[in-house]
């Protein structure tokens, strides 16, 4: 076996699971609840973002009901791993827990068990990006109004 050969083979072996599309840091769905928990007990009054960080981390970005808008890593069991503060406000474009707990339940409609990302767009539209059982990607563009479901990717 060529040198070269020996060490693809080597990386694809050691390095192979840690990137498959099915293991990249999402968590599942139901984690969402909990998460909104951490927020409120944070003193998060709206979210631009919600995004899993690995198995049992997440960032929330947002604002505070003092106007400040934050960026702040958690773990499932609320402590906090980082945080900052961030410039700007534009306040009225973040989604409260009920927008996002709507989200996710057509999000589960589709068939997503894991979530990757939850934002707001800056066309005013939710977008959740996620997983189906079998490792499928599955992303959601929804209107933040109605709810009705505009876009439906599935790689």
């Amino acid at each position: 076996m060529k040198p070269t050969l020996r060490c693809t083979l080597a990386s694809t072996l050691l390095f192979g699971p840690l990137l498959s599309p099915a293991q990249a840091d999402s968590l599942p769905l139901d984690t969402v609840e909990r998460i909104l928990e951490i927020g409120k007990e944070y003193g998060v009054s709206s979210y631009k973002e919600i995004e899993a960080k690995g198995d049992d981390r997440f960032e929330l970005e947002g604002w505070k009901a003092s106007e400040r808008r934050i960026a702040v890593k958690f773990d499932l069991d609320g402590r906090i791993l980082e945080e900052e503060t961030k410039r700007g406000s534009n306040r009225k474009r973040g989604l409260t827990d009920a927008e996002i707990l709507q989200a996710v339940a057509i999000a589960q409609e589709h068939g997503m068990k894991r979530f990757e990302e939850i934002e707001l767009d800056e066309r005013d539209r939710i977008e959740i990006e996620g997983r189906t059982d079998d490792g499928t990607e599955l992303e959601l563009k929804l209107e933040r109004r109605s709810y009705t479901v505009l876009e439906v990717d599935r790689d």
